[in-house]
């Protein structure tokens, strides 16, 4: 019974890390959303589009999930971008997050890309938690890559 109610609380954890997100990105973003003026913003946005992008087709589709919890029936991929960086697909959004902030700097924008930021934190620690449990080789493959940033961090 304590197991049910803990895979509850995380389903209703990763839920409300998700739409906290969506929150963060739609401040972001703007309305009408603006498209970057510099061309520092533009380079920004295309790295993180081709970087989602490439992450996307790297992973089966049965692994994808727009939550921290890992997909009952997926696998864990270690290919494409995955051979370096354990959250590609995060790194991509604060790419075009940031975009959106350098393109059009306003305070409500800082803070939401902050957020963002902070809204990705706790899902990665999350989900390391879970994938940890789910995968035996997933300590092994922390070791071997970076959480958002290539040689970083």
């Amino acid at each position: 019974m304590e197991s049910e109610y803990r895979q509850k609380a995380t389903r209703t954890k990763c839920w409300i890390l998700v739409f906290i997100q969506i929150f963060a990105l739609l401040l972001l973003s703007g309305w009408p959303p603006h498209l970057p003026h510099s061309l520092f913003a533009i380079i920004l946005f295309c790295f993180g589009l081709l970087l989602l992008l490439y992450a996307l087709f790297s992973m089966s589709r049965n692994s994808w999930s727009a939550h921290p919890q890992p997909n009952p029936h997926g696998t864990l991929t270690k290919k494409g971008p995955y051979k370096w960086i354990r959250h590609p697909m995060y790194t991509a959004v604060l790419l075009i997050g940031l975009m959106f902030l350098v393109s059009q700097p306003t305070l409500t924008r800082a803070v939401a890309w902050c957020l963002l930021l902070m809204v990705f934190y706790l899902k990665i620690v999350l989900e390391e938690k879970l994938l940890s449990s789910k995968y035996s080789d997933y300590r092994l493959y922390q070791q071997k890559t970076y959480r958002l940033i290539p040689g970083i961090w």
